[in-house]
């Protein structure tokens, strides 16, 4: 592989004369590696807005989406434990790929409701 050069990738200016160089690290922890998913409908990146305990799930909705932020867990792994957690099959949920275990994500998860008891809570799990 031959080797680009600064130019090439886009570098134009330094911080620091050349060959002083920064520098520290560039990741060291799961909150250093941040991935947002971009919404196909508006182009907005997910974000978690509102950490408020969510209550009893509407009765008049079929599908609830929600915000699944997470550390330390692949997707498939996170939303296996709210399955658990829930009491409820993992394939009532869907989502958009899976994101990194070892960084600090936002993605909207959807989840059938159809048929499951009333009384079921929605709630904050760490």
């Amino acid at each position: 592989h031959d080797r680009m050069t600064d130019a090439q990738v886009g570098i134009s200016e330094y911080v620091k004369p050349k060959g002083k160089g920064t520098g520290g690290i560039i990741k060291m922890g799961w909150s250093d590696f941040r991935v947002q998913e971009i919404r196909k409908r508006d182009g907005a990146p997910v974000t978690l807005t509102n950490t408020d305990h969510p209550g009893e799930r509407p009765k008049d909705k079929r599908f609830v989406r929600f915000v699944l932020a997470k550390a330390g867990y692949d997707t498939v792994s996170a939303v296996g434990r709210i399955a658990k957690h829930m009491g409820v099959p993992n394939h009532h949920f869907r989502h958009a790929g899976i994101k990194d275990k070892s960084a600090v994500t936002c993605q909207e998860v959807t989840w059938g409701v159809e048929g499951l008891r009333n009384g079921v809570h929605f709630e904050r799990m760490n």
